[in-house]
Formats: structure tokens, sequence, C-alpha cells
């Protein structure tokens, strides 16, 4: 609880997407993720682009969670349908990838084993049908490492 704190008045964005990065691993194995949950969405609400996008990608590790209750899901859900109407690309891309995702459960488990230093590398453009079978549209230019990209062309 205390990073969450700490995050409210954080002025550097890289230790910013660290802190959130650790709250989406391990915020959702707490007895109350629920409390997690609001203070990430408040940096959605509240930072900058960058941030934003970090905790657009937190918000969704809750999501698909094992063991997530029904409530939570639904929660995280609303929440990212809302991040569709940011007006930074990454932010709008992130959370269509990740409501994509929250309908398949394999694909997220898949992501969900990623970790930050491959977050942190380079960027390339994807498609949605390398995560979803049958899904024959891609998603604009979604901007996210070649090693996710790899990995699940690999799978």
């Amino acid at each position: 609880m205390h990073l969450c704190e700490f995050i409210e008045d954080c002025e550097y964005s890289n230790l910013a997407v660290r802190i959130l990065y650790l709250l989406g691993v391990e915020g959702p194995k707490t007895p109350k993720p629920t409390k997690y949950i609001r203070y990430i969405y408040n940096r959605v609400v509240l930072e900058n682009a960058v941030v934003r996008a970090a905790a657009v990608t937190a918000l969704a590790k809750f999501g698909v969670a094992e063991g997530a209750d029904a409530s939570v899901k639904a929660s995280i859900k609303v929440l990212l349908t809302r991040c569709l109407d940011d007006p930074e690309d990454e932010v709008r891309d992130r959370a269509a990838l990740n409501l994509k995702l929250l309908e398949n459960e394999q694909a997220a488990k898949k992501i969900s084993r990623i970790g930050i230093s491959l977050l942190e590398s380079g960027s390339a453009e994807f498609r949605l049908d390398v995560f979803t079978p049958g899904v024959g549209t891609s998603v604009g230019n979604v901007h996210f490492n070649r090693a996710i990209c790899t990995t699940f062309r690999s799978h």
C-alpha cells in the first residue's frame, strides 16, 4: 500500500512505470485487490501517456489473475472500456488488447509471463489475430515490443 501512496506524488515516469508493473504482479495476490485497483486507475486519469499505458497493463493483470472473482473482472472491463477514449494511441491500443485478453484466458496466461525487461525493450507492430485465432483484423498501430510478438508467434 505504501507504493500506491508513493506513486500518487511521483514525478519520475520511469519509476512510476516500474511500480505499476510491480503492483500489477503482486496486487492481484492480495486479500483486497480492489484497494490497489483504485490507486492504479487514478494513474490512468491523472498521469502522462507513458504512465497511463503502464497503468492500463497493470489493471488488466487484476482481471486475468488466477482466482480473480467475477466482480473484479467486470470492474476491470468497465475501467478498460473507459480507457478506449484516451487521446493517446498507446493507451487506447493497450486497453483494446487487454479487453480482448480478458475474453481469451489462454492468451492472457501467455502474456502474464512476460517480464518488465521485455516490456521495456523496443516497439513493433503486431496483429491481434496472433493472440486470438480466428480474428482476421489488425488493431491499428499497436506498439508493443518484439519479444511479445515473437512469444505469441512461436506458440
